[in-house]
């Protein structure tokens, strides 16, 4: 009968645990000096040897020939616990034996003594899923155990597990386990197996294990069934891994919002059979790909943070933000908790492209940000979102500077002048963002071509084409009542134009 590569390869002792040596360290000096306590919780995520440890365990405080801390694996309570035949090792999943009952169980047990003379262990898996009154029955064992009874509790969660169950037991986290440690294993058991596979192959397994080693020889197991050499492009295809390239192409798409390339791409994909919650979490790995190899130093030496081989795509790296990045991550994320109502989840794919496409426009409306298209031909002013201004433009012009703008102001337009002395204005790229705290300001700079003087006045400094956007910051964000105000005054300004009166705004 076949037997599963995670069953056996389960490490039977303390050496043969992968990327766990300091816990390692620790349970055999306990082991050899005989300091080994009466309770131990293993935590940590799956696939990282926290039952296989607690095993191990069990099996080194009851061997009859303990060397170095390990078990012999040669006597007769070795075997016998190997075998799962010894009947002082118990093991209990408490997903499924979650009652008060069964910890009571444990307590009219544990009144005997060892069969063999050695100790009572107890091994307790997925203890997080006790029921309260169950972990107040076993906090009453726990508090005084019989000097023969040892307790290892293992978990995924241990933060469901209670404070007073923590505080009598010696905790011992497991973490993920690296891919080179993974990619080691994996060869040692290729090896062993005689599998033929790629290297790359090995590589692509080791890293969608997750820091898991069960998780990585059960897809090793799923791939090693095909006649001749294991490429990594079968192993993508049987996992439904989205090839590289083709992640690289459709955010490529994305971030170029070229609609008919992202989706004779996306339509590829999914022809291909690939699971919609795959290709999303694909495209979100890249990204942070990206963001990595954007903000580490000498990431060509760290190569184990990346888990995509993005040195190809240094055309995106090179021409994308942060913040835009981080933007998409966003969108992607919260589109995706949507998802999960959706009968047809292909569609969420669009949508995220579509929101990307509005991603600017929704921004500047989330700020209160407002773009102004200013027409040279008409006084008119109009709140939009404009892509030019048709002002000429010439090489001769000084850099952009605040402070001689208003100083130009001051001399020839005062009324302008008093409105944005107080302003906070920045200029970014083709873009001068104007911020000010006067709640009268949006109102006043869109009136009576004041916009437009304005933008006259930085051409003649600068001599250069600029969008202008005005901005109420969230930090100096307008009350209610100024609100109210501001759109009562302005009212009125329209009443009294319309009835022919002349304003004059100082």
């Amino acid at each position: 009968m076949y037997l599963a590569l995670y069953r056996k390869y389960r490490p039977k002792n303390f050496k043969e645990v992968v990327g766990q040596d300091s816990i390692i360290e620790v349970l055999k000096n306990e082991i050899e000096r005989d300091k080994v306590g009466h309770a131990y919780l293993f935590t940590g995520t799956r696939g990282t040897g926290k039952t296989s440890c607690a095993k191990i365990l069990a099996k080194t405080v009851n061997c009859e020939k303990i060397i170095l801390g390990e078990a012999c694996n040669n006597c007769e309570r070795c075997i016998n616990i190997e075998r799962e035949r010894d009947l002082d090792i118990i093991e209990i999943d408490a997903a499924s034996n979650n009652g008060v009952d069964n910890i009571r169980e444990i307590k009219e047990e544990i009144e005997y003594h060892s069969r063999n003379g050695g100790k009572k262990v107890y091994i307790i898996d997925e203890v997080h899923m006790l029921s309260i009154g169950a972990f107040n029955a076993l906090l009453k064992i726990m508090e005084e155990p019989p000097k023969n009874i040892l307790f290892i509790l293992a978990t995924t969660e241990e933060h469901k597990v209670p404070i007073t169950i923590k505080s009598r037991c010696e905790r011992f986290e497991f973490k993920r386990i690296k891919e080179k440690d993974i990619s080691l294993k994996l060869e040692e058991i290729i090896k062993e197996e005689k599998i033929d596979i790629e290297e790359e192959g090995i590589e692509l397994i080791s890293r969608m294990a997750d820091g898991g080693m069960r998780d990585a020889l059960s897809i090793l197991d799923k791939v090693c069934a095909k006649e001749g050499k294991i490429t990594k492009n079968y192993i993508e295809d049987i996992c439904g891994i989205i090839d590289n390239e083709e992640i690289e192409n459709l955010v490529k798409s994305v971030i170029g919002k070229d609609l008919e390339k992202y989706i004779e791409i996306k339509e590829d994909i999914l022809l291909k059979g690939k699971d919609i919650d795959r290709i999303i979490e694909n495209i979100l790995e890249y990204l942070r790909d990206i963001i990595l190899y954007k903000n580490i130093k000498n990431i060509e030496k760290r190569k184990e943070l990346i888990k995509r081989k993005i040195e190809k795509t240094k055309e995106i790296v090179e021409n994308i933000e942060n913040e835009e990045i981080i933007d998409l991550i966003n969108e992607i994320a919260e589109l995706y908790k949507k998802s999960r109502i959706l009968s047809n989840k292909s569609i969420i794919l669009d949508i995220i492209f579509i929101n990307m496409m509005t991603l600017e426009e929704k921004k500047i409306k989330n700020d209160n940000i407002y773009s102004v298209d200013l027409k040279k031909s008409s006084d008119k002013i109009d709140i939009c979102d404009s892509s030019e201004l048709h002002i000429e433009e010439r090489e001769d012009g000084n850099p952009f500077n605040w402070e001689e703008i208003c100083k130009i102001l001051r001399e020839n337009d005062k009324g302008l002048y008093s409105i944005l002395s107080n302003a906070d204005v920045q200029n970014k790229g083709e873009y001068i963002y104007i911020d000010s705290p006067n709640i009268l300001f949006r109102e006043l700079i869109k009136r009576d071509g004041q916009s437009l003087r304005l933008i006259e006045v930085i051409k003649n400094y600068t001599g250069k084409r600029y969008k202008i956007r005005l901005k109420v910051s969230k930090t100096k964000e307008i009350c209610e009542e100024d609100r109210v105000e501001e759109d009562r005054i302005g009212n009125i300004i329209d009443k009294a134009k319309k009835l022919g009166i002349e304003i004059e705004i100082k």
